[in-house]
């Protein structure tokens, strides 16, 4: 539990995600080099040269975590599983997400299609 911001848990392995839930996964701005040099290698080409638009370093980071990120876990959602309320599993689909950046968070919003 982060006593400033609340209880955030780790994503399970095994994520199933009901039709009738919204996750929301928070990601810290503030990462080790290494890291920023990770996310910035699931960068699209676009993306790269967005990050180099930045004048400073801070920024430049903050963006690829940002959306390096997003990338990730939408990525993961093709390893997902969507728990319909008959109790079958489905392949997940989102199709409606949401990145929001303010330090020193960035919060990823992900609504399964229905």
């Amino acid at each position: 539990m982060d006593k400033n911001h609340g209880p955030w848990t780790s994503s399970p392995q095994d994520l199933k995600i009901s039709q009738d839930e919204v996750h929301i996964w928070r990601v810290s701005l503030n990462q080790p080099v290494v890291k920023v040099e990770s996310l910035k290698k699931v960068l699209t080409d676009d993306g790269k040269w967005r990050c180099g638009q930045f004048h400073f370093k801070r920024d430049r980071s903050r963006y690829i975590i940002s959306r390096g990120s997003l990338r990730k876990v939408l990525g993961a959602c093709t390893l997902m599983s969507l728990l319909n309320p008959c109790g079958s599993i489905r392949a997940l689909t989102v199709n409606h997400f949401s990145l929001s950046t303010g330090s020193p968070f960035s919060s990823i919003f992900l609504i399964p299609v229905i």
